[in-house]
């Protein structure tokens, strides 16, 4: 279980909930209980989160309303931490108009920490006032025993001047004194100038009499004036990038000093936080901690990022002392043989540019975290060595699509079946050479596409029970890959599986089997540890896809028409639970009558998503429905633990299905962070064969038709955005009439490369003007990217996943195999 590092500080401010701040997510801010807040709504379903101390009886006034033209229709949330909503429309004044609401005089019923939540439809800044007023009085008569005391409880603000006093009651022989006040003949008072802490109070009555008796108390409290702080909440104000990331702001004040501490259970940014001592401010200060792009590392030739950029602001902030900050890392992208304690180190970099190395005072390799004395704010970020990541306990969401293409049970020459699988579940990995080490889980789905002796189409799709394997891995001699032994019943399965440099995801490579008239590629991406929320999924992300159907033709002798077709796009997903999609399609038709069919559309669409319930290997699964559709399909969404990268299936139990990977967009991508060694896996490229089919008399042969294929890539990006594509092995499976009826191709071509120039915007968007074009996108951090042929100039569909690599470390013993060679 992680330990917090940062320790307890009198008046010290902890955040405990999470929020992530994003193109469609929100902000978590503390505030006072008088406050002006300047906010940002960026789309439905986004939600601003702010928590604020209030007393019982106090009354409370909220306003909040669409700032010029802003187009926002808003919904408000207020519950006592923990507690169910209050209902807002029991207030003395409760006004709900177009782009404003109103709430005036809620009376609160108990002390504690309020969350109020700001969220609706539509877009644009905001104004939000809140302003809770603590009850100024207090009165009882209290009958106490002889030589006995009563507990008489009030409740007040931090900071507010008490004036406590009790008096005999008419008639009464009770004399009072409070504790720590003054007597005065049959009276006590006790002035308390300024409270430490807000909440319940309480005091003793005491009655200094052998005799029993009443007493009459009465409290007033006469709360610290002080203007309404401003808190700016917007975009601009508090940093973030990548299109999104986790947003904490509260205040610490000057002379108690104060700690801002992010919960663990934070995705991105879990553990980080700042202490700052008591008089190291000059004033009062709003921090805030925010994520940020990731940095480069000061010589990326040797050394990689180890965790997220963390920006604590304001920049620029400085202390007379120190303040310690604390960031995290990730263990696990920490190269295999490296001491973190001794080799870790953060950078810092201001906003000027100035960038400064500085070495832990303390390493935390259980919790993943370390601290840092700081004399300002600015940027942080964790780097290490670069060296292959340890994967070991590490979980991943795995995905997969399988091609094959296989001879009948009657051997006819024109009996070709296609097999199309695809699988969704999750992948384990435990310690490293050791039986059980990796454990495989999930379900899949298996359609195969033929036709009968007399040409007849057939489409039979197979339910599959929820499948398990496991067995050993264990790293290549280059440290870029790894190898994978499952069992699962009788069979044996050996899958290589190619290593992202930060351990983020695993990309298959081709095995190269001549015999195996199969191509697939298999995704996968970091699973979180902790579940994840919409709020932590929810943003705009590039989107590309492969989709595979067949479908039967009454009449037509052969194989059934095949459909395959590529997707570029972008995806939004939002709090709420909504998603909206604009889509480029680019297909190909493989229909025995007419040939080959080409043609590309446009389309966009909406959805639906939940999470999935337990025992579904899914994070969250939902409906997408285009517009040039009538029915949805269903699809199941799994991203990954810092929710940049996503994967996605759609099983068409009937027709085939559909296979996506998207990335977040991001925000400052340039060519140099994207630079280095990518390995990158291609399915279904453009390369097709003739096929022959039999129509029960007479071979036909169909030109230019039935090819699947893919390629193992070895490519190279530079600063300058030169890219070396293509050094490896390309592998196709088509019918071969040469090699007699029902006979397979699967084809092995060696050494092709060519250059080209890639074009890299801020946001990740990746396009070539070679004559092989793409269209994809990167990760924000350059590690992951995909791309599918450029649609615009019509190229074959294909789906292609790239991973940046480890440098080639020689662990490990074993000879190290050939590109696609087991």
């Amino acid at each position: 279980m992680r330990t917090r590092l940062l320790g307890p500080l009198a008046g010290a401010v902890a955040l405990s909930a999470v929020a992530c701040l994003s193109a469609r997510a929100g902000v978590n801010v503390e505030i006072n209980p008088n406050a002006k807040v300047a906010g940002t709504l960026d789309g439905d379903g986004d939600t601003d989160t702010f928590r604020f101390d209030a007393t019982a009886g106090a009354t409370l006034s909220i306003a909040v309303k669409a700032k010029k033209k802003a187009k926002l229709d808003f919904t408000l949330e207020l519950t006592l931490k923990g507690g169910d909503p209050i209902d807002l429309t029991g207030a003395s004044a409760f006004q709900d108009k177009d782009k404003s609401i109103k709430v005036k005089g809620l009376l609160l019923a108990q002390n504690g920490r309020y969350v109020l939540r700001v969220g609706g439809v539509g877009e644009g800044e905001y104004a939000l006032k809140v302003k809770a007023k603590p009850q100024k009085a207090f009165k009882a008569r209290r009958m106490v025993a002889g030589s006995a005391l009563v507990p008489f409880a009030f409740s007040a603000p931090r900071g507010a001047k008490v004036v406590i006093k009790t008096k005999q009651s008419k008639g009464s022989a009770a004399l009072p004194m409070l504790d720590g006040g003054s007597v005065k003949g049959t009276s006590s008072s006790l002035t308390l100038l300024s409270l430490a802490a807000s909440g319940l109070q309480e005091i003793n009555v005491n009655n200094t009499s052998d005799t029993d008796g009443d007493l009459d108390i009465s409290v007033k409290v006469t709360p610290k004036k002080a203007k309404a702080e401003k808190v700016d909440v917007r975009a601009r104000a508090l940093g973030g990038a990548d299109g999104g990331g986790t947003a904490f702001s509260a205040t610490v004040r000057a002379t108690d000093g104060g700690e801002v501490a992010i919960p663990f259970t934070d995705p991105l940014i879990g553990g980080a936080g700042v202490l700052v001592p008591a008089g190291a401010l000059a004033v009062d200060a709003r921090i805030s901690v925010t994520s940020a792009a990731v940095l480069v590392a000061p010589d990326p030739e040797t050394q990689q990022s180890s965790g997220p950029a963390i920006r604590f602001g304001p920049d620029g902030l400085q202390f007379s002392e120190n303040a310690t900050v604390t960031i995290p890392w990730d263990p696990s992208a920490f190269p295999i043989g490296v001491d973190p304690v001794t080799a870790l180190r953060v950078i810092r970099v201001q906003s000027d540019g100035t960038e400064t190395v500085i070495i832990p005072t303390f390493v935390d390799v259980e919790n993943g975290l370390c601290t840092v004395p700081t004399s300002g704010f600015s940027t942080f970020m964790a780097f290490s060595p670069r060296g292959t990541p340890d994967l070991e306990g590490v979980p991943f969401w795995v995905t997969s699509l399988k091609l094959c293409v296989n001879e009948d049970d009657l051997f006819n020459a024109d009996s070709r079946e296609r097999q199309i699988t695809f699988f969704a579940g999750t992948l384990d990995f435990g310690a490293p050479d050791t039986p059980g080490g990796i454990a495989l889980a999930g379900v899949e789905s298996t359609v195969t596409f033929s036709h009968d002796s007399f040409g007849g189409a057939i489409v039979s799709p197979v339910e599959l029970p929820p499948m398990g394997a496991s067995g050993s891995w264990f790293y290549f001699p280059d440290g870029q890959s790894i190898g994978a032994d499952f069992q699962a019943g009788p069979e044996t399965d050996l899958v290589d599986f190619y290593l992202a440099e930060d351990g983020s995801a695993l990309v298959s490579r081709e095995q190269g089997d001549s015999g195996d008239p199969c191509v697939s590629m298999d995704v996968a991406i970091r699973r979180s540890a902790t579940p994840l929320t919409a709020a932590d999924v929810a943003g705009d992300y590039f989107l590309g896809g492969s989709e595979v159907r067949g479908t039967e033709q009454e009449g037509v002798l052969g194989p059934v028409i095949l459909d395959l077709a590529s997707t570029f796009g972008s995806l939004t997903l939002r709090q709420n639970g909504t998603w909206t999609v604009s889509l480029d399609t680019n297909s190909q038709r493989f229909d025995p009558a007419r040939g080959i069919e080409t043609g590309s559309f446009k389309t966009n669409g909406s959805g639906t998503f939940r999470f999935a319930g337990a025992g579904d290997p899914a994070v969250f699964a939902g409906s997408l429905v285009l517009a040039s559709e009538e029915d949805g399909d269903f699809l199941r969404v799994f991203p990954s633990a810092d929710g940049q990268t996503l994967l996605a299936v759609s099983e068409q139990a009937d027709i085939g299905g559909q296979f996506y990977v998207g990335t977040r967009m991001a925000k400052g991508l340039t060519t140099q962070k994207a630079a280095g060694d990518f390995a990158v896996r291609v399915l279904l490229p453009e390369d097709l064969v003739t096929y022959t089919v039999f129509d029960g008399l007479n071979n036909i042969d169909i030109p230019d038709f039935g090819a699947l294929g893919s390629v193992d890539q070895l490519s190279t990006l530079a600063p300058n955005g030169d890219a070396n594509f293509f050094n490896g092995i390309a592998k196709f499976v088509a019918r071969d009439p040469a090699a007699g009826p029902g006979g397979v191709s699967n084809n092995n071509f060696f050494g092709f490369t060519f250059e080209d120039r890639l074009a890299i915007a801020a946001n990740g968007r990746v396009t070539t003007n070679g004559e092989d074009a793409i269209t994809g996108a990167f990760r924000g951090d350059g590690r992951f990217a995909f791309w599918v042929e450029d649609l615009q100039r019509g190229g074959g569909p294909s789906l292609n996943v790239a991973l940046r690599l480890p440098p080639s470390s020689g662990i490990g013993e074993e000879t190290f195999p050939p590109l696609g060679k087991r």
